[in-house]
């Protein structure tokens, strides 16, 4: 690793260069000009946004720009628009109450903000209902899966966090790291980090040693994190507070290598304005920002005297892609704000377009005219997804320092789209490359000629919000059904509480699939989860029935046994519902041995969808005729794949749904083929294969052994 403190030496001095230069034009730059009187229709547009002493100044400022650059665009024209502000304070409203209210108002053409996440998420729930648009400056990927395809009313004009989380690492990368952890809170913004931070990290090449969570604590698990020895700590905190903590701790610390890499919450306007001063003195990051090339950072700099802090270039684009759209519903009544936006972004006709007044006047000219021009923000060229619209295909990131708080932006990153599937939900689907080897020869193990096949299908996990566990469970039972099993040699293990829960708009039903098949009709349930323990599982798979356990696996040394898990995990234990403790990495150890010695299968295949399934399914390594396929490593959570709108749930996990379509194609599948079908579209975590050196040749084994059932 190169020495940190002589590169940190070299940005200093640019870094001080930088201001001393910014400080030199400052004066260079005519002030605002005072906005034209413009008779236009009003488009009113409500910012919620945090107006504290220290904000309320940034947000103001932005907005009088844009407003001013859009009265003087407008200047000439038959029909022009008046944006008109209304601000409400995210910190002191009751955000509820006040979405609804902002949801439900016909003359409010969009809403912009809130800030944080979780006011975001809150924001979003609202509009759904009334399809009102909102401009989001959360960058939680939840938030944009989640309602990504609610008749585009959502618009973000910043790539999630998976891409932040991309750039951070490659940042490190790019200092010539080697190894990382990862600061940050099980929020909905920190959430999109844990997900995601592994997984790319070992994309990347960079060794992840551990996440820690700030919670109540985040001094404590700032010493956690530099107890890793990392080269680098990614630090996503949730708010500012958090940042100053991690600051103040980190300064405490052993002089050592480890560096911190924060994400944009820490470019707020806080920093600016506090002025502090730690160890290491200065603090580096990066935060989607303004493209270079249209000049907003340096112009806005000049006239107000720092640089934009998170969220100004969004908020500027905001207010300008609404007061587009507004004129556009000048030109055409018929249009919905919603689909203004859409046939604005979709425009791609050749035009100087730009963010000043010069570069908003040939838009607006040609929206008059009925043309439709390839427009561009501050934040760069608008270019959205066109089948789920949502957020902006590509992002810029300044590479950030502050020094004894000032801050200056030292270079800029561009989000890299080579490697995600396709350009939808910005950065959401990104391409697998660090796939398993395997021997194509022969274990030297022999088995036995095959009697039977048995089954265990668990969904460990209960309520709405966990729907898609149980309806994963049942489209696997569905599978075993049409292969030839009865319930005789299936054991069926799940809550059994969404049929007839209050939230379900189809009683009696349960689905994979938007508008699929009923997969409820004509189910046995051997267990409700709450009936049982974990420790009731090795007397199921073992064959020890009782009283309390009558249904149990009756296999022998020439029966083939199945186990498909469904649920949530963490690092060494498969959750067991709500419980603290579920099936952990040593229990899972001593059931697997007890299989064996009591010889209660020929070949046991298991497949596990949790978070960090690979932490359990190691257990089985050095046991024979075992092998486990799970939806993620030690280190990765595994991702849900379709949220219905109309049940505002998740129907299924992306890593069971690319099972059961590969084994409906072709039940006689190799493993090793079934390995890279799901390892290459389960997106966000490493499908990982666990024990094949002693189980079988996975190049001639095939799901047949195991499927094919003929009594």
């Amino acid at each position: 690793m190169i020495p940190l403190n002589r590169l940190h030496i070299r940005l200093t001095a640019l870094c001080l260069s930088l201001l001393a230069l910014f400080a030199a034009c400052s004066n260079d730059e005519p002030s605002a000009p005072l906005p034209p009187e413009v008779e236009g229709t009003p488009c009113r547009i409500a910012v919620v946004l945090p107006l504290d002493d220290a904000h309320r100044p940034v947000w103001e400022n932005t907005v009088e720009l844009a407003v001013n650059n859009l009265l003087h665009a407008q200047q000439g024209l038959e029909h022009p628009v008046r944006p008109e502000v209304e601000w409400y304070d995210e910190n002191s409203e009751d955000i509820a109450p006040l979405m609804e209210t902002l949801a439900n108002r016909t003359d409010l053409r969009a809403i912009i903000g809130p800030y944080h996440s979780a006011h975001s998420e809150e924001a979003a729930y609202q509009c759904a209902k009334t399809n009102k648009t909102l401009f989001t400056l959360s960058t939680s990927a939840e938030l944009i899966r989640v309602f990504s395809l609610k008749r585009n009313f959502l618009w973000a004009l910043s790539e999630t966090d998976i891409s932040q989380c991309e750039v951070l690492l490659s940042k490190a990368l790019y200092y010539h790291g080697k190894s990382v952890s990862l600061l940050t809170n099980e929020d909905i913004y920190g959430q999109t980090f844990i997900d995601w931070f592994a997984f790319q990290s070992k994309e990347l090449g960079l060794e992840a040693r551990g996440v820690h969570l700030l919670g109540d604590n985040p001094q404590e698990a700032c010493r956690k994190a530099f107890a890793d020895g990392s080269d680098f700590i990614i630090v996503a905190a949730s708010s500012f507070n958090e940042v100053k903590a991690v600051l103040e701790t980190a300064q405490k610390q052993p002089t050592g290598t480890t560096c911190l890499l924060f994400s944009d919450t820490a470019l707020s306007t806080e920093l600016q304005a506090d002025g502090f001063a730690y160890r290491p003195h200065m603090i580096e990051g990066v935060a989607a920002g303004a493209d270079p090339n249209t000049g907003f950072t340096t112009l806005y700099e000049s006239r107000f005297g720092q640089s934009p802090s998170n969220g100004v270039p969004q908020l500027y684009d905001a207010v300008m892609m609404t007061t587009y759209a507004a004129f556009l519903m000048e030109q055409d009544t018929c249009l919905t704000m919603n689909d203004a936006l859409k046939q604005l972004v979709d425009g791609r006709e050749p035009c100087q377009a730009g963010w000043r007044a010069e570069g908003m006047a040939p838009v607006f000219a040609a929206l008059e005219q009925g043309g439709s021009p390839d427009i561009e923000g501050c934040t760069g060229s608008l270019e959205f997804d066109k089948m789920v619209y949502t957020n902006v295909l590509h992002s810029t990131y300044a590479n950030w320092l502050a020094y004894n708080g000032k801050v200056s932006v030292l270079g800029h990153t561009g989000s890299n789209g080579g490697n995600r599937v396709d350009p939808t939900l910005a950065g959401w689907n990104w391409e697998n490359t660090v796939q398993q080897e395997f021997e194509d020869q022969s274990t030297g193990i022999t088995y036995p000629a095959l009697d039977d096949c048995h089954a265990v299908l668990i969904a460990a996990s209960s309520s709405w919000a966990n729907y898609r566990h149980q309806a994963d469970i049942l489209a696997i039972y569905r599978q075993l059904k049409l292969s030839g099993y009865d319930d005789d040699h299936i054991v069926l293990i799940m809550e059994d509480d969404l049929a007839n829960h209050p939230n379900n708009p189809y009683p009696g039903q349960i689905f994979v699939t938007n508008g699929g098949d009923n997969l409820y009709r004509d189910v046995q349930i051997d267990y409700k989860l709450s009936e049982l323990r974990p420790t009731d599982l090795e007397a199921i798979l073992t064959g020890q029935a009782n009283d309390r356990l009558p249904h149990v696996v009756k296999a022998g040394e020439q029966d083939n046994v199945f186990l498909f898990w469904s649920g949530h995990g963490k690092q060494g234990s498969l959750c067991w519902d709500e419980e603290a403790e579920g099936l952990t990495t040593d229990m899972a150890r001593r059931l697997f041995r007890s299989m064996h010695e009591r010889k209660c299968y020929r070949k046991l295949i298991g497949f596990i969808e949790t978070c960090y399934s690979g932490s359990v399914a190691k257990a089985a390594e050095g046991i024979p005729g075992m092998l486990f396929f799970t939806a993620a490593n030690e280190q990765e959570t595994s991702k849900a794949d379709l949220f219905s709108q109309e049940m505002l749930t998740y129907l299924s996990n992306r890593f069971t749904r690319i099972f059961i379509e590969r084994i409906t194609a072709d039940k006689g599948i190799s493993l090793r083929n079934l390995y890279l079908d799901m390892f290459r579209n389960t997106l966000g975590s490493h499908v990982t294969v666990y024990n094949a050196p002693m189980f079988d040749n996975i190049y001639r084994c095939t799901m047949e052994e195991f499927l094919i059932v003929d009594r």
